[in-house]
């Protein structure tokens, strides 16, 4: 999931989380969450994506630092502090996702 994350790649996001892959699993080294390494990358998408389906938008690394502090793309970081609420429960089919038309470039 952390490759997926970030790299932006949606479509392999959507397999692993239909697979069961967890979208708050750190990394071992630093405890980087895939959320994190979509917000570095600035992948709004992604970021989406993974909030949707449960991603902690208050997990910090070994520095902590959470994903909001990773972003530096204002819209990226406007998304992760409209969000800053309990937790979302993750939809039961990633294919049913909907976000990519509720977003404007």
């Amino acid at each position: 999931m952390w490759r997926a994350a970030e790299l932006g790649d949606l479509d392999m996001a959507r397999v692993l989380i239909k697979k069961g892959s967890d979208p708050n699993e750190p990394t071992p080294h630093n405890y980087t969450s895939p959320l994190m390494f979509a917000a570095k990358g600035n992948h709004i998408l992604m970021c989406m994506l993974l909030v949707k389906h449960g991603a902690s938008l208050e997990h910090s690394d070994k520095n902590g630092k959470t994903a909001k502090d990773f972003a530096t793309l204002e819209k990226v970081v406007e998304f992760l502090s409209s969000k800053e609420e309990p937790r979302q429960e993750p939809k039961k089919d990633p294919e049913e996702d909907d976000y990519e038309e509720d977003f404007e470039e």
